[in-house]
């Protein structure tokens, strides 16, 4: 017997969990959080606002994955540094790779610096745990150099040498 395969009609969750972080990115970026609407939402994704709900949890949920989303985004070009890594470009591939994804993602950067200038209300915990923990694991890559080596902090430029 030939068994036939039919082309689901239903999209993965993965394909749905996309759409709807495509749509809300752009809304929450042109609305920002408190003028964007689930309903405004699940329309720009072509789904019920039941859905948006049901795979993101809340309005308010949804909007701290976006966030943490841009900063993961942001944060993988440092994961691979080490003591022996050159200053110069890791430096330079990180502001370079901060440039193109704020080219290639402009309503993710707009979205995260306006979290930012509102005082970050909805990322204290992202800052207080991740990130935190984050930044102190690549400070103490960087602590890992000698003293006098290719990792020295410059106080009057306030920039890694």
């Amino acid at each position: 017997m030939t068994v036939v395969s039919v082309p689901s009609e239903n999209p993965s969750r993965e394909k749905i969990e996309t759409s709807i972080l495509m749509a809300a990115e752009q809304v929450f970026s042109q609305h920002g959080y408190r003028g964007a609407s689930l309903q405004v939402i699940a329309d720009r994704a072509g789904l019920p606002k039941a859905n948006i709900l049901y795979y993101m949890g809340s309005k308010q949920a949804l909007y701290v994955r976006l966030l943490n989303r841009m900063m993961r985004r942001w944060n993988e070009v440092l994961e691979d540094i080490t003591p022996d890594s050159d200053p110069a470009t890791v430096l330079s591939d990180f502001i370079r790779t901060k440039m193109v994804l704020g080219q290639r993602y402009p309503e993710g950067s707009k979205l995260f610096a306006a979290e930012i200038l509102a005082g970050a209300p909805f990322l204290t915990e992202y800052l207080r745990g991740e990130l935190r923990d984050w930044v102190a694991s690549r400070a103490a890559i960087i602590r890992q150099c000698p003293p006098r080596g290719k990792w020295m902090l410059s106080t009057r430029a306030g920039l890694f040498f």
